[in-house]
């Protein structure tokens, strides 16, 4: 109700928080495809106009929102990291993560302190490829599932856009493309572009430890872990992440 006024999320008719776990919404139905499955110029652009709207509402007073920042981010992914090494058939592919250790440490206090001088505004928090909706009729972006929100820099929700792999793999191609229309949707923001590299490093960080969680829950046998990891494409998240932390002088 509160980001009704932008534009870019689906009417709520109804909630109800007494009879579920989760708030229950009834909202507008969006007739579109997700962003995941259109992942073209035109779809980007419209995107990063939806998410600029977003970004200009001013963060509510009235509603405790948690900060997305680089601080706290490392000590939660170690410790899933050394949850994962529990497992004795993760112990090779653990053992790449655990080889950058000490430069993802410092990367993440390098950003923290990098950070602190960037404007918060209000955030998604899950704005990943799934959760953005082009609408079939008008082409116009729509953000769902608004379980998350949360205040931090703007990147953190374009980073979340570029979680997967085949959306990460067209980062290069779209990046440009996405901060045009972005910053024209917000005002002039030339540290961004910076910033959005920094925010990719840490979410193929987050996404190797996730995957390494992800995997210890399998049935711990040999093919199974090793197909997971080759669909993850985890050889290749290592030898990038290497390059990224490289290129950040860690």
């Amino acid at each position: 109700q509160y980001i009704e006024g932008a534009g870019i999320a689906p009417r709520v008719y109804h909630m109800d928080t007494e009879h579920f776990i989760y708030p229950f919404l009834i909202e507008d139905f969006v007739e579109g495809m997700p962003l995941g499955q259109q992942f073209d110029e035109e779809s980007i652009r419209s995107a990063a106009r939806s998410i600029g709207r977003l970004h200009n509402v001013p963060p509510p007073k009235h509603i405790h929102l948690v900060s997305r920042g680089y601080e706290d981010r490392w000590p939660k992914l170690a410790a899933r990291f050394k949850e994962a090494m529990r497992s004795v058939l993760l112990e090779d592919y653990g053992k790449l993560v655990e080889d950058m250790l000490p430069r993802i440490e410092k990367f993440f206090q390098l950003a923290a302190k990098r950070l602190r001088m960037v404007p918060q505004a209000l955030l998604h928090g899950d704005l990943y490829a799934g959760n953005i909706m082009i609408h079939a009729s008008d082409h116009r972006a729509v953000l769902i599932d608004f379980e998350y929100p949360a205040l931090g820099d703007p990147t953190f929700d374009f980073g979340n856009m570029f979680v997967g792999v085949a959306e990460r793999t067209s980062y290069p191609r779209y990046k440009d493309i996405f901060l045009a229309a972005y910053q024209e949707e917000t005002g002039a923001r030339p540290e961004l572009s910076e910033l959005f590299d920094m925010r990719m490093v840490e979410r193929d960080i987050t996404s190797l430890v996730s995957e390494l969680r992800d995997a210890a829950t399998l049935p711990q046998d040999p093919i199974v872990i090793e197909g997971y990891f080759k669909e993850k494409r985890f050889a290749w998240r290592i030898d990038l992440l290497k390059s990224e932390l490289a290129g950040q002088s860690l």
